[in-house]
Order: structure tokens, then C-alpha cells, then sequence
């Protein structure tokens, strides 16, 4: 049987990557880092010039990523720091919030529709939820200067809601767990393992 692809998806700041680093290091999944663009540090400092050509280069990585993922899945099981699940939010979030103008948004769409021409999609996507309030408290401990603001964390949060609903729809698993918990050890490695081992079993005695 082929072990799961899990796409852990969230807010910034969620704790995506903290639980992804913490199963490299403590399960036997291979894990996947979040795709980095070069174009992020322009990005930040002007969205509306930027935005497309930022998303279109993440989409193509994730994209790849997966098709990699769901190889390598016939032997290990596969955690995604982020996946084409949201990306599709986060580009509806730049649309609505007016970095990506209209045609802009339509011709990501109709790229990401021809990049998953085959309904590819993670057999598993764990959301991460928190609040927003918690997630910009950990944005700004981490110091990285990520010019996200509150309104564009709620943007993000109602769009991820969005794009959760069509996958559930369409059949792949969609787990929503609330992560707004204490991140020191031990007790950050009690919820992390039980999380996962529970997706895990769930997905093998499905």
C-alpha cells in the first residue's frame, strides 16, 4: 500500500514548519521544506509589481514538489511544508486584496489548471489553526520582517476556508487541528506525535 502524502497547510506562523522540522527529526516521513522564491524579498517591499511572478514561480516548485512526493510515497510516507492546496489560497488572497488584478489572477488559475491537468492533489491536507492573533504574536517573534499585517491574515484565513471546502469536496482528506498550544518540550512533542501517528493510522486503516 502506498504510505500518504500530508500537506500541512496554516497560516504564517501557524507552526507548519516548527512540526515539520520536529518529524525530520523524530518520524521516518520524508519532509519536504516550504518552496522558497527570490523573488519573496521583492515581494515584500512592493506586492502589487511582484505578486504574480512571485506566486507563478512558487506554483511551478509545489507543483514539482508533489509530483516528487507522490513518487517517493510507494516506499515512505511524505510530509509537504505547504502544497498547490495553498497556494490556490494565497493567490486568491493577493486577488482580493488587490496585488493581482483580474487578468493576472485568470491566467494563474488557468496555469495551475494546466500544471494539474490530472486533479492531482495531496491524499491528505492537516490545516494547522490558529488564531490570528496568534499567528502575527509568532510572526514577530521570529523577526524576519514579513510585512504581514492583520488584514492580510484574515484575507489568508477566509481564502484557506475556501479552497479547504472544494478539496474536502472533491474527496481528498481534510484534517482542521487546532494548534494554538505551548511550543516548548515536552509537551510540544506529545501533541506533534500524537497528531501524526493518529493522521497516519487513520490513513493506513482507512
Amino acid at each position: 500500500m502506498r504510505k500518504p502524502v500530508i500537506a500541512v497547510e496554516g497560516l504564517i506562523g501557524c507552526g507548519k514548519s516548527t512540526l515539520c522540522r520536529w518529524a525530520r527529526k523524530n518520524t521516518r516521513l520524508l519532509v519536504a521544506d516550504e518552496s522558497e522564491s527570490p523573488l519573496l524579498t521583492a515581494f515584500y517591499a512592493d506586492k502589487k509589481r511582484w505578486a504574480f511572478a512571485t506566486q507563478i514561480d512558487l506554483l511551478v516548485q509545489r507543483c514539482s514538489m508533489l509530483r516528487t512526493a507522490q513518487r517517493a510515497s510507494e516506499k515512505r510516507g511524505v510530509l509537504l511544508d505547504r502544497s498547490v492546496c495553498g497556494d490556490r489560497a494565497f493567490a486568491r488572497c493577493q486577488w482580493q486584496m488587490g496585488f493581482l488584478c483580474s487578468d493576472e489572477y485568470r491566467l494563474y488559475n488557468d496555469i495551475f489548471d494546466t500544471l494539474l491537468e490530472q486533479d492531482v492533489a495531496p491524499d491528505i491536507i492537516l490545516y494547522l489553526d490558529v488564531p490570528v492573533e496568534t499567528a502575527l504574536q509568532r510572526i514577530d517573534k521570529r523577526g524576519r520582517h514579513e510585512a504581514v499585517d492583520r488584514q492580510y491574515l484574515i484575507t489568508l484565513a477566509n481564502n484557506y476556508r475556501a479552497i479547504l471546502d472544494e478539496y474536502d469536496s472533491r474527496g481528498v482528506q481534510v484534517i482542521k487541528k487546532p494548534w494554538d498550544l505551548d511550543l516548548t518540550e515536552p509537551v510540544y512533542s506529545t501533541h506533534a506525535d500524537h497528531l501524526l501517528s493518529t493522521v497516519i493510522r487513520d490513513y493506513e486503516h482507512g
